[in-house]
């Protein structure tokens, strides 16, 4: 089951032994199918729960998404100067860890993330390399106050850090992750986004 590290709700660092707050809709769905999930779990029947933060990859949907088409169609880009750390997981990660969980047939639930973090300003200039072109990059503080005020959900996903610690769980599946940050995001740069 892919679950979401959302069931933690607004935690800054996450590890294995970290409790489940979630504060959202989306996440008490994920938090109470993986509960009925795991009641089906027997000798019979495994049950593995993959708690995931966001996917990135060729034609990604959601937020990542909305920061890549952002660095394609505008010249000038206001999010520089973010030196926060963000946990995001390459859809080739996120694969090779199913055909693994698959293949061990372990059964519990599994913290994944890529095992580099990445700043937001960072994440924009490695897609502004990926897709070659020219763009200016603006200090954030000129947006800063005015997307805490009017956008926090936004706020959050830009400036806050959100650190996924997932060592216990690769090494339990034997985890070896394919693909670092920079390649995939170079992947993600290479196909035509929707």
């Amino acid at each position: 089951f892919i679950s979401s590290i959302s069931v933690y709700g607004s935690m800054e660092y996450i590890d294995e032994k970290s409790n489940c707050n979630p504060h959202t809709k989306y996440g008490h769905s994920k938090f109470q199918a993986e509960n009925r999930l795991m009641e089906l779990n027997d000798s019979q029947f495994t049950v593995s729960i993959l708690r995931i933060p966001m996917v990135y990859g060729p034609q990604a949907p959601g937020n990542i998404q909305s920061v890549f088409k952002l660095v394609k169609y505008l010249p000038i880009i206001p999010l520089g100067n973010i030196n926060n750390e963000r946990s995001f997981i390459s859809i080739q990660n996120l694969t090779y860890s199913i055909d693994r969980v698959l293949n061990c047939q372990k059964g519990g639930i599994f913290l994944l993330a890529d095992d580099e973090t990445i700043s937001t300003s960072s994440l924009v200039s490695i897609l502004i390399k990926g897709i070659k072109k020219n763009r200016i990059i603006l200090d954030s503080a000129l947006i800063k106050h005015p997307c805490r005020l009017l956008a926090p959900s936004i706020y959050k996903k830009l400036w806050k850090n959100l650190v996924i610690n997932c060592h216990v769980s690769k090494r339990l599946l034997s985890l070896d992750f394919p693909v670092d940050i920079k390649e995939g995001l170079k992947d993600m740069t290479q196909l035509k986004s929707k």
